[in-house]
């Protein structure tokens, strides 16, 4: 497992995706790597709070791809535009490991990276 590690690729920023580039960006990845993305829409407080996470997160965990885009970019409804924003989709070797939608319902409106951090821990 540490040779995985080691080999890994470092990112230390968040990757803005294009609604094309998503779905390579998780299935193209090596399989060791996790990769955590932010649906999200500007005009959404929590969104922004997100954002700002990722920001300080991805340079705090270097290993993990931390990517966003905006739900209007991919196929996403109109209701989950919505009502289910933000949310954070967690992947390793192509397959989901964590769907959280609505993360705002468990942290509030705003909140800081340890507190992200802490909820994906749980």
């Amino acid at each position: 497992m540490r040779t995985a590690a080691k080999h890994s690729p470092t990112f230390g920023k968040v990757l803005d995706l294009e609604g094309d580039e998503y779905v390579d960006a998780i299935d193209n990845e090596n399989e060791h790597v996790t990769v955590m993305v932010h649906i999200y829409l500007d005009n959404i407080v929590a969104c922004n709070a997100v954002n700002g996470c990722f920001q300080c997160l991805a340079k705090e965990y270097p290993k993990v791809k931390f990517c966003t885009v905006k739900a209007d970019k991919v196929q996403v409804s109109k209701s989950f535009s919505t009502s289910a924003l933000p949310a954070l989709l967690v992947y390793r070797g192509g397959n989901v490991l964590g769907n959280f939608v609505r993360v705002s319902d468990e942290l509030g409106e705003d909140f800081y990276s340890n507190d992200l951090e802490a909820f994906l821990q749980q």
